[in-house]
């Protein structure tokens, strides 16, 4: 029996799983039933200061211009507009918001300086300040958005597309109580969200989360499920008393019940931290209940363990973890003890 310290793959249980578990019982939870397209209602501003002025084209539809405060719903649904002022144009379907811009409907909030709404399309773009709020609780700060309302049959989930390097925040909900107990804020050059439970960020990706850090250049969440991936000479950090790095071509997060359960970095897989540095071309750790219970290595590469006063080298390591020992590894395995020299008088 070989003892090693696994430091890093013990952080790594208790830390890692926010990067995956961000909230599945939000996810799980069925959303509004999919809307009808907007038949635009218009009405006044609570003061009474709305001006207007309608004009009636060769098609029987209407361009409608409003200033000193608009006011709009879809009609028979629980869909609301606001701004200072807006144009309407019938014969595009075509209606602008102009200045302190709300817009609300049952999975979404959107506030912005300026709003094009596409009604044909169900298509809203904001720009200039725009703040979202979805069903979940999750926020998005940035410059430019695009939600694209849940209509049949255009789409039967909304999207909110946003670019020019938003700040997303995730929610993390306790699956009883239903209150908020963590957040995970993904900044990118773009992010989308699908109904406010699929997230994919690209461009330059940074995850952060209490004591976690992960970048890469995309990413994919899946709230539901608890899978996440980072692409691309991505990279996971432990920042905590004893810190740890994880690296690899793909590095693949499982979680169950808001916990993870199995990490996965591939290729070149290489976890480190101050008591070990474990190499190969997949590195693959398995939890349960916060505790590591296995940790697998192997590839062409062949695969290498490092620690303090060990070096482990073969075809694969098969690291069973009971009270932090490793019970076996590979065939063609080598196990070179760590000698400590005194130097010469």
């Amino acid at each position: 029996m070989i003892r090693v310290r696994v430091t890093l793959v013990a952080t790594l249980a208790s830390t890692i799983g926010g990067l995956a578990s961000v909230p599945a019982a939000s996810a799980q939870r069925p959303g509004p039933t999919p809307g009808s397209k907007c038949i635009i209602q218009f009405q006044g501003s609570a003061g009474g200061t709305t001006r207007s002025n309608f004009t009636k084209l060769p098609s029987g539809k209407y361009n409608a211009y409003v200033g000193g405060g608009f006011v709009g719903n879809c009609q028979g649904q629980d869909v609301t507009l606001r701004s200072d002022s807006a144009e309407y144009y019938g014969d595009q379907s075509l209606l602008y918001l102009i200045a302190n811009v709300h817009y609300t409907d049952p999975r979404a909030k959107v506030d912005a300086d300026h709003m094009t709404y596409w009604m044909e399309e169900e298509h809203i773009r904001a720009d200039g300040n725009v703040f979202a709020v979805l069903a979940s609780g999750t926020t998005m700060r940035g410059p430019v958005a695009d939600y694209y309302r849940a209509v049949r049959p255009i789409r039967t989930e909304a999207i909110l597309v946003s670019t020019g390097r938003p700040r997303l925040r995730l929610v993390q909900r306790d699956t009883l109580t239903g209150k908020p107990t963590d957040t995970v804020d993904v900044v990118a050059e773009r992010i989308t969200s699908v109904a406010d439970s699929l997230v994919y960020a690209g461009g330059d990706v940074r995850i952060t989360r209490p004591q976690l850090f992960a970048t890469g250049d995309s990413a994919f969440m899946d709230q539901g499920s608890g899978i996440a991936r980072l692409m691309l000479k991505p990279t996971v950090e432990a920042r905590r008393s004893r810190p740890f790095t994880l690296t690899g071509g793909v590095i693949d997060v499982f979680s169950k019940n808001k916990l993870v359960s199995r990490v996965v970095a591939t290729p070149n897989g290489h976890a480190t931290s101050q008591d070990l540095q474990l190499y190969a071309d997949t590195v693959d750790l398995r939890v349960n209940n916060n505790e590591l219970e296995r940790a697998m290595a192997w590839g062409r590469t062949r695969a290498r363990a490092t620690s303090p006063d060990r070096d482990i080298l073969a075809d694969s390591i098969d690291a069973v973890l009971p009270n932090q020992r490793i019970h076996r590894y590979g065939r063609s395995g080598r196990l070179t003890p760590r000698v400590s020299r005194t130097p010469r008088q």
